[in-house]
């Protein structure tokens, strides 16, 4: 999980979620290794043992309610559409919040380099106590990334960047249930912004691989005043993100010729975890077992909720699967998001 942003309710929205970390209890930076690393960790392009290109790999993720939600005959597009999400939580009151996501990241990384276009789209929204209003939280990011990383001492030490050119619209804000004819359009802020990670890896030189990892997101800030936003007629420019340093420890047992695991337990913004009431919500966990390349086992704890995923494997084929849950409550009150994720992808 990446760049902490904006939010009205309690919930830390982040620039990148990736199936296989909300797997692992949303922990990603210590365990990076494929083409996510650009949006992770670019010290896990230094892991990459052959290049990956890939071609599509459209990902989604919903809360648990829409798949009832769609079998009851509605429509799929509500979730990503304002004026239905206002409408659903209208109709439906027995539905607690809304949360939908979509994107997809053309890549191509080989080892120590890469380069890839993201792309998100993503609605979440919590109704007030009498339903009478909801946060609205709205995100469209378009971010082109450059990345590399430098090895040393036979790659016990790794020294990595990623270069951001984004083009983010959004917005937040307390909207009146139903609003009819409501229109994203109406409240959103956008602009480009320039931008930089750079994270740091070292490791022991012993059986388990024990290793420690930082990463510094936003380097300096990134605002988005550079240039008018590309989708929208908007004419504010998004807040700015800014600086976080996240931290992470993982190590790496093998078991067996074809079975090994992956554990790392992470702390988001490490700067400021002292001055939140509930630092549990910066803390993840996570579990991953590798039989053969071919098929992953993933379990973890996000923040205090329990985390599952499952991947196959094949040549030029990766289905993923995941169930998360996501803490949008006070500080005083937590309160589960019960969310699904899944990806398929074709890459070679």
């Amino acid at each position: 999980m990446m760049d902490v942003q904006i939010s009205l309710a309690a919930e830390r929205f982040e620039f990148f979620n990736g199936v296989r970390q909300m797997g692992m209890g949303g922990a990603s930076i210590g365990i990076a290794n494929d083409e996510t690393s650009l949006l992770a960790n670019p010290t896990g392009l230094g892991r990459l043992r052959n290049s990956i290109f890939t071609v599509i790999d459209p990902e989604g993720d919903a809360t648990s309610n829409y798949s009832e939600y769609i079998t009851d005959g509605n429509d799929p597009f509500d979730y990503f559409d304002l004026e239905g999400i206002l409408d659903t939580l209208n109709e439906e009151s027995d539905t607690d919040d809304i949360y939908a996501r979509m994107q997809i990241f053309p890549s191509f990384v080989a080892t120590n380099f890469g380069i890839g276009l993201f792309k998100k789209l993503n609605y979440a929204a919590v109704p007030s106590a009498d339903r009478s209003t909801a946060d609205v939280t709205f995100f469209d990011d378009t971010a082109l990334l450059l990345g590399y990383n430098f090895r040393f001492w036979g790659g016990r030490i790794k020294f990595g960047f990623t270069g951001k050119y984004i083009n983010r619209a959004t917005f937040n804000e307390t909207l009146t249930i139903p609003t009819p004819n409501a229109d994203a359009e109406d409240y959103i802020t956008e602009g480009v912004g320039l931008g930089a990670d750079i994270g740091l890896s070292l490791t022991a030189p012993w059986a388990w691989l024990p290793s420690l990892t930082a990463v510094v997101r936003d380097v300096g800030n990134t605002s988005f005043r550079h240039a008018d936003g590309m989708l929208y007629d908007a004419a504010e420019e998004p807040d700015t993100l800014k600086q976080t340093i996240d931290a992470a420890f993982s190590f790496f047992p093998i078991h067996s010729n074809h079975v090994r695991s992956s554990f790392t337990f992470e702390m988001r913004d490490v700067e400021n975890i002292l001055d939140e009431e509930d630092a549990q919500r910066r803390y993840h966990a996570g579990w991953e077992l590798n039989l053969s390349d071919m098929l992953f086992i993933r379990a973890g704890m996000n923040q205090r909720y329990w985390t599952a995923g499952f991947e196959l494997a094949l040549k030029n084929v990766q289905m993923q699967i995941a169930s998360y849950g996501e803490d949008i409550g006070p500080d005083e009150d937590p309160e589960e998001s019960r969310r699904f994720v899944a990806k398929f992808a074709y890459r070679f």
